[in-house]
């Protein structure tokens, strides 16, 4: 039986443009020690993020976007592209953003886009 916060990450999924999913690595919670930030997305995803001419060559895009959380509370968060190192993350989640801890390394990040510039996340 799917209850709580999976049934509404399906929903989520069924009701939106696009969706991503993912488990948190150490790397995204910050169980590592690392200086890295915010969540790596898989490439695959860059065309939910961005479009074509949003992408800076040679350089870093950046979008801002709300996300919502578990149908609770919102972000403004930050789409980053970073060309050099071939690599996309979401950043600017607030000061103690309580799913990017290091206890929730492992736990499936459903992301899904409902606009251009409205998302739900589900960690």
């Amino acid at each position: 039986m799917i209850t709580g916060y999976a049934r509404q990450a399906i929903k989520s999924v069924l009701n939106s443009e696009k969706g991503f999913c993912k488990f948190l690595s150490a790397n995204d919670t910050g169980a590592t020690g690392g200086h890295q930030s915010g969540i790596l997305i898989s490439k695959s995803a860059v065309e939910m993020m961005f479009s074509r001419q949003e992408l800076v060559q040679d350089g870093i895009s950046k979008r801002t976007v709300k996300i919502r959380w578990q149908d609770d509370f919102e972000t403004e968060s930050c789409f980053t592209y970073y060309e050099s190192k071939n690599e996309l993350r979401i950043t600017r989640f607030g000061r103690g953003f309580l799913f990017l801890k290091p206890e929730q390394t492992g736990a499936l990040f459903v992301f899904t886009q409902q606009t251009s510039f409205d998302y739900c996340g589900y960690p």
